[in-house]
């Protein structure tokens, strides 16, 4: 909160622009990190596909389950609305008034 605090102080951005910078960055982060984690071979026995992490296997099961993506969808509506709340929180009420 205080580094949101502190750009909305050196910066003039919007409300709604800061969160989806946010969640731009976030999708690149997690779409690094997948890459890494889909290239790193697995013999273990909690590894599934043979990788640390099968994108693949993954994403097929999210859109051939109804109910899971109906909870990802719920939870990403959850997460938009919580994290724009607090953006306009902070942005409106600052701790140092």
């Amino acid at each position: 909160m205080i580094f949101e605090e502190m750009l909305f102080r050196k910066y003039k951005i919007h409300a709604l622009k800061m969160t989806g910078l946010e969640g731009i960055f976030a999708v690149i982060y997690m779409v690094i990190a997948l890459v890494i984690l889909n290239l790193i071979p697995c013999e273990e026995s909690w590894c599934d596909y043979g990788k640390v992490i099968n994108s693949v296997v993954s994403f097929d099961i999210i859109f051939h389950t109804p109910l899971i993506f109906s909870l990802l969808f719920g939870f990403l509506v959850f997460c938009t609305g919580y994290k724009l709340s607090s953006i306009y929180l902070v942005k409106y009420s600052t701790a140092t008034n």
